[in-house]
């Protein structure tokens, strides 16, 4: 599915199954992502605002550049998911899968972890913990 020039305001989107959803450039405000399945979607640029994902599949999915400030993300797996370049300032990723995820030191300024989290993000940075 491609979806363009979309704007979506309160929209609750529950076990939907969008994987390989195309919708660069998008805008997203109050809608929640409950079980959806959105590996491979293609998400860059995307603004959301408000926003809630709630056990959502994002695996291998494209984020970059897209604005997540203040959402929360809560159970989802964001493995090898890209976020490079994206604006985390205040999004909430605890209890969601990030192993693999694509992101540079800058792009996880005020973003909101778990200590697990925190373990793999630092092995992502080459921290060595000893």
């Amino acid at each position: 599915m491609e979806l363009r020039r979309l704007s979506a305001v309160r929209v609750e989107l529950i076990d939907c199954r969008m994987a390989g959803l195309r919708a660069r450039q998008t805008e997203w405000e109050s809608v929640v992502f409950r079980g959806c399945a959105l590996q491979y979607a293609q998400l860059g640029e995307a603004s959301f605002r408000a926003c809630e994902l709630d056990g959502c599949n994002l695996e291998d999915s494209d984020l970059y550049g897209a604005d997540l400030r203040g959402c929360r993300l809560r159970g989802c797996n964001l493995r090898n998911a890209e976020l490079t370049a994206a604006k985390l300032e205040g999004a909430d990723l605890r209890g969601s899968k990030i192993e693999g995820l694509r992101v540079l030191p800058s792009d996880l300024r005020g973003v909101i972890v778990d200590a697990g989290q925190a373990l793999e993000l630092a092995l992502l940075l080459g921290v060595r913990i000893l």
